[in-house]
């Protein structure tokens, strides 16, 4: 056995015995610890194997210097950050993350502090949503539902469904998107990166909302799912429903700008992102059922590029 490995695995159990406030030791994983037996059963089968068939993947992971004081305090931020350590992973990374997400937390000899932990699990769910690979999932739904992580780690946990977004996920968003879930804003942002019909809908009913910062939050989001940047490349879907979901999205921000319920000033940069026929049409649409105030502001909605 390398000398790499063998100290990664006695650093795994010195953290497993760990204990104070703050150490990642405290639970499972870091991130999902309402990740179901079932669940977590096939999960630590699949990290053996790799660990197996890729020790050093496993060895790379714990030896990123993000969380690390003497790494980062040299830096101009002075403060951890792990995400880009994480990405340098690539994919060889998807089981030794999960295996810190949901199994046995991160394996250095000593705890994390808050601000560690953070950004690791931060980092945690943008990568694996980055990845793009449908076993990180069940991780990724236990980070969300579980209820024990910092909001920004569940929104982060959302937006990778949301990128992902099969059915199933596309459901749990639209569920958790509903008013009174703790979990709505989260849920918002996540909608906006499943290109999806259903999710340009969702988040259109949002914006009409008397929910001003759910409104807002749903007008940001069909700025992510409609945006034309994305569409263009083809990397989003097919054009067909790429027209669909603009002229979804255009509709109701011009709606949510026209009736100042979400201002101007925030409905316009959103607005821009499409850059499609689908604007022009919304706005003289609603012109000509909008009068006095609500005129004024469809003339301020003209398309701007930020």
């Amino acid at each position: 056995m390398k000398s790499s490995t063998r100290n990664w695995l006695a650093a795994l159990i010195v953290a497993a015995s760990a204990g104070g406030a703050g150490a990642s030791a405290e639970r499972p994983g870091l991130i999902a610890a309402s990740l179901d037996a079932g669940e977590r059963a096939k999960l630590a089968g699949e990290v053996e194997r790799a660990r197996r068939e890729t020790p050093q993947a496993f060895a790379n992971l714990a030896a990123i210097g993000g969380v690390r004081p003497e790494v980062y305090m040299r830096t101009r931020a002075r403060r951890p950050e792990a995400t880009r350590d994480l990405r340098r992973l690539g994919p060889s990374g998807l089981w030794p993350m999960l295996e810190v997400a949901a199994l046995r937390g991160f394996p250095p000899q000593r705890a994390l502090s808050d601000g560690e932990r953070l950004a690791l699990e931060r980092g945690l769910v943008e990568v694996l949503g980055e990845l793009g690979d449908a076993r990180a999932i069940p991780v990724l739904r236990a980070a969300l539902v579980g209820g024990a992580n910092d909001r920004a780690v569940e929104e982060g946990a959302a937006v990778a469904l949301g990128k992902l977004c099969g059915e199933r996920e596309l459901r749990l968003l639209i569920d958790l998107s509903r008013a009174g879930d703790a979990r709505r804003a989260s849920a918002i942002a996540g909608l906006g990166q499943c290109r999806q019909i259903a999710a340009a809908e969702r988040l259109a009913a949002i914006a009409g909302e008397r929910d001003a910062g759910a409104a807002e939050a749903a007008v940001r989001a069909l700025g992510t799912i409609g945006s034309s940047w994305a569409w263009a490349t083809g990397s989003a879907g097919d054009a067909a429903t790429g027209e669909r979901i603009r002229a979804i999205a255009a509709q109701a921000m011009v709606r949510a700008g026209a009736s100042g319920a979400v201002p101007v000033e925030r409905v316009a940069p959103e607005l821009s992102l499409l850059d499609a026929p689908s604007v022009a049409n919304a706005i003289a649409a609603e012109r000509a059922r909008a009068d006095g105030a609500a005129l004024e502001r469809l003339d301020r909605l003209a398309p701007t590029r930020r």
